[in-house]
């Protein structure tokens, strides 16, 4: 019988430990009779997962010395099938087997490993003899017990071009995640060979015709071989000089050729998961990463001169790539591009005239971004450069831009000192009041946040324009409760108090008890509701009814507002009145 709710769960039995010796021994002949004999593949493999299974509590008690030997006559019985499962066997047994256990056997399955890898072998076998020498690497105890299988890195390599020669492109990926995890966790064991690694890698990053997936696991190999051996990777010859250019042609993977696909950009919401990587997506990451292993002086020097030839390209496509290289690549170089800050600005800010809505989105995307990488310094040296650029923007045809544009806002505001935003209020105000009362929701919850932030650097400057912002974010906070607004409804409360506490009690004083009046009510109401579908719920599984999500009222999760907004808000509201804020 199943335990009752809450009671400890008991220990597992160990079948194994209550076999008899006749019967251990007959399972174990059983087992093995299966990797040598079974006709069907899948069969076979199970029973060497359970050979391994077994070997894994056995060997460490020298209970099974006629595993390993099994083994390695499989590797050499002629039949694929069984090799490829002895192969399994030891992948799955490395760590076990790495250490003393293979000391008497360490030249046998060296050369298990070196003749398995052969062109002579069958695709799976050298895929499998891959993967099980890649788990010795991964657990063997020493670089001097890994050195004798250096040389192997040629055939390694073999494996995944026969494959794709072959174009059996499952077991090139199959291949080529090996050599991520080596790069990733010992990259010292490909030095000796890594530029061929590399090389191999970068030839099908950069094959069109292959598969995403194929193309991607190569250039995660490129990547992890970059972030665990920078010192190695940067001595390569000519390897930022190819991995750049490579990046950015993936970054050219984006849609807004037509009006279609641009009307469906500008509908897209930023905010959710894409579930499918792209070129563009891997491209983009890769160059982030690659800038940040490798570092500024190696990098930003290619980038710039491929960032300057498709900034002038007449497809927007590269134009786009050219404005999100620098902002993907700031934080790698941000020591060599901060001295070139002026030259880089003026080339981004051209971009806010784009003719094309996804270039201009992006050359405010990379403002923003710059302003969280480079602030306060940028902010301070260039503010009269940025700040009109980033009100000009949120008056962009696209409502995509707009919003973006007020998103960047925050970002400035960040980092940035009083000096640096004050020239600009009555301009950028006035821009955020428009998005506010007749903008699109994505442009009006970016708009609310830009005005907070903007209030929080301004302090009391900010109270001339307190009557006029004061009525429509207080109207928003307490203001109808439907799920559509949720988000824009919480993110004035935060406005309202984060304002609040900018201009002081004198100004904020007569609101800021209806405000907070207001919150308290909606609490306790989405507690009472929750409270009541919760009894629904309950009384209906008593009854032995199921519960159907979507037949109840929706049930507020009073909690997770209270924490995220009404409580920090309310901390707020406190620190501004002071004792006032008393019942």
């Amino acid at each position: 019988a199943a335990p009752p709710p809450g009671a400890p769960r008991p220990e597992p039995v160990r079948l194994l430990s209550r076999l008899s010796a006749g019967a251990l021994d007959a399972t174990k002949q059983a087992v093995l009779a299966s990797v040598r004999e079974e006709a069907c593949r899948p069969v076979r493999t199970k029973a060497a997962d359970a050979a391994a299974a077994l070997g894994k509590e056995l060997l460490p008690q020298g209970a099974w010395p006629e595993l390993l030997p099994f083994m390695l006559q499989c590797t050499l019985s002629g039949d694929a099938s069984a090799h490829e499962a002895a192969l399994g066997m030891f992948r799955e047994l490395a760590p076990t087997l790495a250490g003393r256990q293979l000391a008497p056997h360490r030249d046998a399955v060296r050369e298990v490993f070196a003749s398995s890898l052969q062109r002579g072998e069958t695709a799976a076998v050298r895929v499998a003899a891959l993967q099980a020498l890649t788990a010795f690497l991964l657990h063997l105890p020493s670089a001097s017990a890994r050195a004798p299988l250096a040389e192997l890195v040629p055939p390694m390599l073999g494996v995944v071009e026969s494959a794709l020669q072959a174009g059996l492109e499952d077991e090139a990926r199959d291949a080529i995640e090996a050599f991520v995890e080596i790069a990733d966790e010992q990259p010292k064991f490909l030095r000796r060979h890594a530029q061929q690694v590399v090389q191999a890698m970068l030839t099908v990053a950069s094959a069109s015709a292959l598969d995403e997936a194929t193309r991607h696991i190569a250039f995660e190999c490129l990547l992890a071989f970059s972030e665990s051996a920078p010192g190695a990777a940067r001595k390569l010859p000519s390897f930022a000089e190819a991995f750049v250019p490579l990046a950015l042609r993936m970054m050219l993977d984006i849609e807004g050729d037509t009006p279609s696909e641009v009307a469906e950009w500008e509908r897209a919401d930023e905010d959710e998961d894409e579930t499918e990587i792209s070129d563009y997506d891997v491209g983009s990451e890769a160059l982030d990463r690659f800038a940040i292993a490798l570092g500024g002086r190696l990098v930003l020097p290619v980038l710039l001169g491929e960032v300057q030839r498709l900034a002038a390209s007449p497809r927007w496509q590269e134009r786009h790539a050219a404005v999100m290289a620098l902002s993907q690549a700031g934080e790698g170089c941000a020591k060599q591009m901060g001295r070139q800050l002026p030259a880089v600005v003026d080339m981004v800010v051209g971009h806010l005239g784009d003719a094309h809505a996804r270039v201009r989105w992006a050359a405010v995307n990379t403002i923003g971004q710059m302003c969280t990488d480079f602030g306060p310094r940028l902010q301070g040296k260039l503010h009269a450069r940025l700040m009109p650029a980033l009100v000009q923007a949120m008056r962009d045809a696209s409502p995509r831009v707009q919003a973006h544009a007020a998103s960047a806002v925050i970002n400035y505001c960040d980092s940035c000192d009083r000096a640096c935003l004050l020239p600009y209020l009555d301009a950028l105000l006035a821009q955020l009041l428009h998005l506010l009362s007749s903008g699109a929701r994505r442009a009006q919850e970016q708009a609310v946040t830009a005005v907070a932030s903007v209030a929080d650097v301004a302090g009391r400057d900010f109270a001339r324009y307190y009557s006029t912002f004061a009525p429509g974010l207080v109207q928003m906070a307490l203001g109808p409760r439907d799920k559509e607004q949720a988000k824009l409804r919480r993110k004035a409360v935060e406005c309202v108090s984060i304002v609040g506490l900018a201009v002081g009690p004198d100004v904020f004083g007569a609101d800021a008890h209806r405000v907070m009046e207001a919150l308290i009510h909606q609490s306790a109401d989405d507690e009472a509701r929750a409270a009541r579908v919760d009894a629904v719920a309950t009384e209906l599984r008593r009854r032995g009814h199921a519960v159907v999500e979507g037949r109840l009222p929706e049930r507020p999760d009073s909690s997770e507002d209270l924490a995220t907004f009404i409580l920090p808000a309310a901390a707020r509201i406190c620190k501004c009145l002071g004792d006032g804020f008393a019942p």
